[in-house]
């Protein structure tokens, strides 16, 4: 059986944030980044292609509400 399997890079997903006009401060990489897992991420992107001029924002808060999670993970590799 063949499947038709395209595997997506993250420069894609760049030129679709491109294509929806969003500013090129904001990556898939730096969207991946500040999200905690792949629910954050598509939020994060749901947000973004609803209001691409507040991408920005997006990431701000997707950062905010994450966090804690950051400095827990932070202290958690502190200690080992």
């Amino acid at each position: 059986m063949l499947m038709n399997i395209k595997l997506l890079k993250p420069a894609d997903f760049n030129g679709k944030l491109r294509e929806h006009g969003v500013d090129k401060k904001v990556t898939i990489q730096k969207i991946c980044r500040v999200c905690r897992d792949e629910k954050d991420v598509r939020i994060a992107l749901d947000r973004i292609w609803q209001n691409p001029l507040k991408a920005q924002e997006a990431l701000d808060e997707a950062l905010n509400r994450n966090q804690i999670t950051f400095q827990f993970e932070k202290i958690l590799d502190e200690a080992t």
